[in-house]
């Protein structure tokens, strides 16, 4: 039935040559049906670093997503294929281990991808981190989609025979929507507003958050002040334009 839609498909999209491309029907095998555990073609060994790199090439690239998507989910892969292994076989990674995955990133803190190295591991630093600080819900479930998508499109291939990551979630409470952003406190405000950028810094690109004697009202003096007073949240405020902007009958600005 998959290639019997394959070849309707292609001719929905101007294929005409009944190309039989399932290796069933190639070869012959079809009179002989195999076990459904022998359906998955036979391939060469597949390190988690090829696979990656192949699923980065064959599957990623081509979306039409912005680079900063695309720098997000490459540094995604490189943290599965840390935890993993470069070298792992990926037809070797079962269950268990995409389960143990999902429990290490129940454990360690929001910054530890800048604390690994040769010999700081992820295990290593969920083991080690006493603080009370995890990852967010989104956040442990963006790796483990990740996941599930390199294991998926390994299935669609017929690399591996099942998806061991398939709809695994993170091991925690996801937290309210209401309750995930919370206003800024009146200390928090005071902190934002006495930063260089508005008490005096070197310049409002890279010297904005170094003391200097600028005031330079552009984009990161204003955007913040339009927010405070206006209750706009980031994206709308970077949409205005001079456009959106009026004066009314006795001259106020608004």
């Amino acid at each position: 039935l998959i290639q019997i839609h394959q070849l309707e498909l292609a001719r929905l999209q101007g294929d005409y040559s009944g190309r039989i491309s399932d290796s069933f029907f190639v070869t012959g095998d079809a009179s002989h049906p195999p076990a459904v555990a022998n359906s998955v073609q036979p391939v060469a060994r597949l390190s988690v670093k090829s696979a990656i790199e192949r699923f980065q090439v064959e599957e990623l690239d081509i979306r039409s997503v912005t680079p900063k998507t695309n720098e997000k989910r490459r540094a995604l892969l490189r943290h599965v294929e840390l935890f993993f292994g470069s070298d792992t076989d990926v037809a070797t990674i079962t269950r268990s281990d995409c389960n143990e995955f999902r429990s290490v990133l129940s454990r360690v803190s929001p910054n530890f991808g800048k604390q690994i190295t040769k010999r700081v591991s992820m295990r290593s630093l969920a083991e080690g981190n006493k603080s009370e600080q995890r990852l967010a819900w989104e956040t442990q479930n963006s790796y483990l989609r990740m996941a599930d998508d390199l294991f998926g499109w390994l299935v669609k291939e017929r690399m591996i025979g099942d998806n061991p990551a398939n709809g695994i979630v993170p091991l925690r409470k996801k937290e309210a929507a209401e309750t995930q952003r919370l206003p800024f406190n009146t200390a928090e405000l005071e902190a934002i507003f006495n930063a260089p950028i508005y008490t005096g810094c070197m310049d409002d690109e890279n010297g904005f958050a170094k003391p200097g004697t600028n005031i330079i009202r552009r984009s990161r003096y204003c955007v913040p002040l339009l927010a405070l007073y206006s209750g706009m949240r980031m994206g709308e405020t970077f949409q205005l334009t001079p456009a959106h902007t009026r004066r009314s009958a006795n001259g106020t600005d608004y």
